[in-house]
């Protein structure tokens, strides 16, 4: 709003009153004084008088004018001052927001806000000074400096600037005179380190999502191949037993065939269930008391039959090792879900080893019982270490295609473990076998 200041009326009262009196003094005093003192002497003492009457009264109606003058503008020097210091006062409660005016020599007029006490600075510390004597890092105020020599150059200017673990949006104006001269410069500073970390959250997270919808996919094409590879197995096996004149040797070996491929298919469906099942945390389990080494034996067993359905050529030898008490222990747990656990590791151990060991074993670590599965197999890369247990992860591997499988057991194995309580990690060397162990907080009975 533009506000203009009009004559006072009073003062333009005086003067004009003053100016009335003053001619009426000078053209009518000298007749007045002629036909009151005819004596020479006293006509000269009273022109005296009249001249010093009339300096008095002068002086007295100027300064009232003056002083008249002087307390209107003093009224609007307090107004303004406590508009400044109100403006001041609004923009230092903002938190996030600082504003700068410097000249064309860049020296500061005025900065306040609250983010400057974020860097333990103050307005006080600015003024009069220019951005070379700040107590900044040496980059931060040569960008500064470019920053507003832009401004003072006429143009508007917007920018981001990284300081002290803070994120600023600096925008600058040049501020410009009547005459459209440029007189001074305005810089804004917001921090935005709040919204620039959401901005990075949501992109990460846009970033997570697509990329587990390439996965997602991917684990649908390679879980589509799985299906159908033993479907295509039972129906052209089942077709072949339905020929005549076959022999015995081949009915046997088409036999063979369908209870190998129906008994991966149930492995696929399993699998899936299972997952489905820890993802809506519906995985029911039943803890029961057992001892330890029948658990061992019962798995010796069945890692022999899947090494010899597997490949009758893997020269692997199984063994199982115990570090615990020479009587048999007693623990509680969910026995068939521990048992699935050291097959699915011994499943991968056996996928992946072409001869050396399978070892299992079980030992006691501080407070917990541990199982270890160990191999002298291929190994795995440290780079894939990080997420070998990450769902939909192990159908990017191109070994998943080399070596089949639908590429969830390690990942059951891990929600499993997870559900009861258990904590699952890994050791391997490319080349050099790997080792998955579960662990579990638990306390034996002898």
């Amino acid at each position: 709003m533009n506000m203009s200041l009009q004559p006072n009326n009073i003062a333009l009262r005086l003067t004009l009153i003053y100016l009335f009196f003053s001619v009426m003094w000078i053209f009518g005093s000298d007749q007045l004084v002629h036909s009151l003192f005819t004596d020479a002497a006293n006509l000269k003492q009273f022109q005296t008088l009249k001249g010093v009457f009339f300096v008095i009264i002068s002086s007295v109606i100027i300064f009232l004018l003056i002083n008249h003058q002087i307390q209107r503008k003093n009224k609007i020097i307090q107004l303004l001052n406590r508009g400044e210091k109100w403006n001041n006062k609004m923009i230092s409660s903002l938190p996030d927001i600082d504003v700068y005016l410097f000249d064309r020599k860049l020296r500061y007029i005025l900065a306040n806000g609250g983010a400057m006490h974020k860097h333990g600075l103050s307005s006080e510390m600015y003024i009069g000074r220019r951005v070379s004597d700040l107590t900044l890092n040496i980059e931060t105020g040569q960008y500064l400096e470019r920053f507003y020599k832009k401004i003072i150059a006429g143009y508007d200017v917007s920018d981001i600037l990284s300081y002290e673990n803070h994120t600023y949006q600096l925008k600058g104006s040049p501020i410009r005179n009547d005459e459209q001269q440029i007189i001074a410069g305005l810089c804004v500073a917001i921090d935005v380190t709040k919204e620039e970390a959401y901005k990075e959250e949501l992109t990460k997270a846009k970033e997570l999502a697509e990329h587990n919808d390439r996965l997602k996919s991917a684990f649908l094409a390679n879980m589509s191949h799985e299906v159908r590879t033993p479907l295509n197995s039972i129906v052209g096996f089942s077709g072949l037993l339905s020929k005549e004149n076959l022999s015995q040797e081949n009915k046997e070996r088409y036999v063979a065939y369908i209870a190998s491929s129906s008994k991966r298919l149930i492995t696929v469906i399993n699998d899936i269930l299972d997952i489905s099942k820890i993802e809506t945390h519906q995985m029911a389990l039943s803890a029961t008391k057992f001892y330890v080494k029948e658990l061992m034996k019962e798995w010796e067993e069945n890692a022999t039959t899947m090494l010899i359905e597997a490949d009758k050529e893997k020269a692997i030898v199984l063994a199982i090792e115990s570090d615990l008490m020479d009587h048999d222990e007693v623990i509680e747990l969910d026995r068939e879900r521990l048992f699935q656990i050291l097959i699915n590791f011994t499943s991968n151990a056996i996928k992946f080893t072409e001869k050396g060991f399978i070892t299992l074993k079980c030992f006691r670590r501080e407070n917990a019982i541990c199982f270890s599965v160990r191999d002298s197999g291929i190994g795995i890369d440290k780079g894939q270490q990080a997420f070998i247990f990450e769902r939909f992860r192990q159908v990017e591997e191109s070994s998943n295609r080399r070596f089949g499988g639908s590429g969830l057991g390690l990942t059951i194995t891990k929600g499993i473990a997870e559900l009861m309580g258990g904590t699952i990690s890994m050791d391997s060397n490319l080349g050099q076998g790997s080792e998955f162990i579960v662990s579990f907080p638990i306390h034996t009975e002898t």
